[in-house]
């Protein structure tokens, strides 16, 4: 007898603790299901895509106490850029989310998409894929030549390190190692201290970067492909360690840095240098005794190699 009352008890328990684990669970999905009130980008105002893909764009529509606003309309728009939005607008599903789907299929690397609900809220999105536009409007990597510092560190965190420039006033925030690439920034208040408020003067990538241009030139591609693409171009030899070729092309303001194999069209580009304006006067030098460069592109330092 008493062995089954032991029994009973035992499995009461267990009953009481599979119920309390239920109300548990059940309450953590509750909480899951919480969103930000008002309208927002779920993956955050800075959106990292892909160059002639279809990208999801995912909005959240929260009420006041954070609960999900379900079956309502937010409708999309572009403010900047020349892709395409597929669908103007779409509904919020159970979890308060709808998603825009943008597609990189012009000639820019950058958007700006607004996302509406009518007389509730807005927001807008900055969408950047990772490519190379050269010319005096382009952009490196998901940076426009018309960004500044706190724009980098927005799509790319805090650079590995800040090189400073031995001659000019410039600064290199330094991303090689883990992006292949290397931003070279105007040292505003001459002082060797890299500001939110810098300018991008040029984009150097090389190593790891994957990106291309439209014409699908990158690091690994040859002077054959570049020639094909752009034309022929004087070609100046450097001999530091370990020595180098380069071909530059003023009026895209782009610079592709290659190997030393003897035939000129297999010439391996391992460094690309992008210029913010190719018409801008070099930066002031450090000493005065210091000839000024003859461009701001020629006093950019090599990374690759």
């Amino acid at each position: 007898m008493l062995q089954n009352k032991v029994s009973k008890m035992i499995i009461l328990t267990v009953v009481i603790l599979l119920f309390s684990l239920l109300f548990s669970s059940c309450g953590k999905n509750s909480t899951s299901s919480e969103v930000t009130p008002g309208l927002n980008s779920i993956g955050g105002f800075y959106y990292k895509a892909q160059m002639s893909g279809t990208n999801d764009i995912e909005f959240s529509l929260g009420a006041s106490n954070k609960s999900p606003i379900p079956n309502n309309w937010v409708h999309f728009s572009l403010l900047l850029g020349d892709g395409t939005i597929v669908n103007d607008s779409a509904r919020t599903d159970a979890n308060g989310k709808a998603v825009c789907q943008y597609r990189f299929d012009g000639t820019l690397g950058h958007a700006e998409i607004q996302a509406l609900v009518r007389n509730v809220d807005t927001t807008t999105v900055t969408v950047r894929a990772n490519t190379l536009i050269p010319g005096t409007t382009g952009q490196g990597q998901y940076i426009l030549m018309e960004d500044r510092y706190a724009d980098i560190k927005n799509f790319n965190g805090n650079p590995v390190r800040i090189d400073v420039d031995p001659v000019s006033w410039i600064l290199y925030a330094v991303y090689e190692s883990t992006l292949g690439v290397v931003f070279v920034m105007e040292d505003i208040n001459q002082d060797s201290i890299l500001v939110d408020t810098a300018n991008v003067l040029g984009v150097i990538v090389n190593t790891v970067y994957k990106g291309k241009t439209k014409d699908s030139l990158g690091i690994g591609s040859n002077m054959g492909e570049v020639g094909t693409v752009y034309g022929g171009t004087a070609e100046v030899f450097d001999p530091t360690p370990p020595p180098a070729y380069y071909y530059k092309y003023p009026a895209l303001g782009i610079t592709f840095w290659t190997d030393t194999t003897n035939n000129f069209v297999d010439r391996e580009v391992f460094e690309i240098h992008l210029t913010e304006n190719i018409t801008l006067p070099p930066p002031t030098v450090k000493k005065d005794n210091e000839s000024p460069v003859n461009s701001t592109e020629t006093s950019f330092k090599r990374y690759g190699k």
